[in-house]
């Protein structure tokens, strides 16, 4: 019936990993800062180039 079993926070609960690579901590700051933060961490990391400076998205 196209439900997917065990799907988290439906019928399986939320486990918060026990060692993050990265946790964001979002009170008091927009979407904008956050998402900033994250593009940040990924360029010192080398995980994603600059490619959301031209628009094109990561």
């Amino acid at each position: 019936n196209g439900e997917i079993k065990n799907f988290t926070g439906v019928d399986s609960p939320y486990e918060a990993p026990e060692n993050p690579e990265i946790h964001l901590k979002t009170l008091g700051k927009s979407a904008e800062e956050m998402v900033e933060a994250l593009e940040l961490w990924l360029n010192e990391r080398d995980i994603a180039e600059n490619q959301y400076d031209s628009g094109g998205g990561i």
